[in-house]
């Protein structure tokens, strides 16, 4: 009877320890879109997709002639701290120098 409660018992521990914790449900599907941008190839990604929702904004132009992003317009009031940034950089004379 000892042996059969024993292999009773760990048959139901082995097949416990074996499901799938899952996934976590809180936190899941928080990140923006620089966030999976950074996450997939780092900061040029995330860095070039801030460029493409400002320019898809109308608040920068790509300027292929002198390689560079210019300010053409006003940074939104509520925009990403990376947006922010891009914004900055362009915002100099000549614009900032694509890489």
């Amino acid at each position: 009877m000892l042996l059969v409660s024993c292999f009773a018992a760990s048959a139901w521990l082995r097949w416990k320890l074996r499901q799938s914790a899952g996934l976590p449900r809180e936190g899941v599907g928080e990140l923006g879109p620089y966030e999976v941008a950074f996450l997939n190839d780092g900061n040029v990604l995330a860095v070039n997709t801030a460029m493409a929702a400002l320019i898809d904004q109308g608040t920068l132009r790509a300027d292929p002639a002198s390689k560079a992003v210019i300010v053409t317009g006003e940074l939104a009031p509520d925009a990403h701290p990376l947006e922010n940034a891009v914004y900055v950089a362009a915002a100099q004379p000549g614009g900032q120098k694509l890489r």
